[in-house]
C-alpha cells in the first residue's frame, strides 16, 4: 500500500513541477505597438529593440504569429533578449520607407536610438529563427566585453 502512495504522490509532484515550469515561461510574445515607448523603455533598460513589421493582408505575417511567435524558445528568447513591438506597415508608411523595408514578414532589431543591428526578411520558422536571435545576442554580448 506504501508504494501505490509513492507512486501517487511522485506523480502529483511530478505534475505540480510541470505546471510551475510551464507558467513560468512567457506563453506569448510581449508585444508593444507603441514605437516610442519601446525605444524609450530599451534606452533606459539598454536592451535591443525587436520589431516586426506586419500588415493584416499579410498571409506569412499571420502565419507567423500563429506559429513562429507561440513557439516556446521563440518566446523565451525575445522575452528574455529583447523588447518587442509590432508595427502595422500600412498604418506608418513613412516609418517603413526609412527603414528601407522591402516587403512582409520583415523584423529588425534596433538599438534604442533606432540604428538598424540586423534585418531578418520573410518567413521564419523557429528553427530558423532562433539562431539569428542567439547569432544577435552573442554580438551584443561580445561587443560589451
Amino acid at each position: 500500500m506504501s508504494t501505490h502512495f509513492s507512486r501517487s504522490f511522485t506523480g502529483v509532484v511530478v505534475a505540480a513541477v510541470l505546471v510551475i515550469c510551464r507558467s513560468s515561461v512567457a506563453a506569448d510574445v510581449r508585444w508593444s505597438t507603441d514605437i516610442e515607448d519601446t525605444l524609450s523603455r530599451a534606452s533606459t533598460s539598454n536592451q535591443l529593440v525587436l520589431i516586426e513589421f506586419t500588415a493584416d493582408w499579410c498571409v506569412y505575417c499571420k502565419k507567423m504569429e500563429k506559429t513562429t511567435f507561440k513557439d516556446p524558445q521563440v518566446v523565451q528568447r525575445i522575452s528574455r533578449d529583447f523588447l518587442a513591438v509590432q508595427v502595422d506597415a500600412d498604418r506608418n508608411k513613412a516609418l517603413v520607407k526609412d527603414l528601407g523595408i522591402k516587403g512582409l514578414p520583415a523584423i529588425l532589431v534596433v538599438s534604442p536610438d533606432l540604428k538598424v543591428i540586423d534585418r531578418i526578411s520573410g518567413f521564419q520558422t523557429p528553427e530558423a529563427l532562433v539562431p539569428k536571435l542567439d547569432a544577435i545576442t552573442a554580438a551584443r554580448m561580445n561587443q560589451s566585453r
